[in-house]
């Protein structure tokens, strides 16, 4: 399990980078990594299983993307470092909800869940965990394999990716729809772990 979750995020980092054109950038800038970390942490404290973790954690991770999207929308403009800004800017309030709900978690029973679980472990490993794994970061590999072409032409610049043909918001969107899939994934079976 640990060789599939160092491998979500370091797929996920790479293409990122790529991206965005910053060799600093990685899912905790973008605001995946705490939302994601919050829909597991809602899900402890209501006591869901596992598969409802997960897509918990990847309805949160996609709703932190969106809402760098919609951030981004307000200055009418989609550049990059706006994106960073926004992701930087959601990851302090997922961070500050993730507080909240420790302050809110039963300190007996639930609080210590959520705590080992924030800390990210591999110490509960077991098969089904590693499947729950394996299933989306396959798709999400496959999907960024096939794209890795057109990924290395968004570290020119946007207009002459463009003129080389690529649809640079479409793709821009699509990749990160996969970095949110591998992160939420990873978050959900061994917690926030950092790149």
């Amino acid at each position: 399990m640990a060789l599939l979750a160092g491998g979500a995020l370091g797929l996920c980092g790479a293409t990122l980078q790529g991206v965005f054109q910053n060799p600093l950038v990685d899912p905790h800038i973008i605001g995946v990594t705490s939302g994601s970390a919050f829909g597991g942490t809602l899900a402890i404290l209501l006591g869901l299983s596992m598969p409802m973790m997960m897509g918990t954690t990847f309805f949160f991770g996609l709703l932190a993307l969106t809402l760098v999207y919609l951030l981004a929308a307000l200055q009418k403009r989609e550049s990059t470092l706006v994106l960073i800004l926004a992701g930087i800017i959601l990851s302090g309030f997922f961070a500050a909800l993730v507080s909240l709900m420790q302050y809110m978690a039963d300190t007996e029973e639930v609080l210590p869940n959520i705590v080992f679980w924030l800390l990210g472990s591999f110490a509960t490993a077991n098969w089904t965990k590693v499947l729950l794994l394996a299933l989306p970061m396959t798709v999400a590999a496959l999907v960024l394999f096939k794209l890795r072409w057109r990924i290395n032409l968004l570290s020119l610049d946007d207009k002459d990716a463009r003129t080389l043909g690529v649809r640079v918001t479409a793709l821009r969107r699509g990749v990160l729809l996969c970095c949110a899939l591998l992160v939420a994934a990873q978050v959900a079976v061994s917690g926030s772990i950092a790149w």
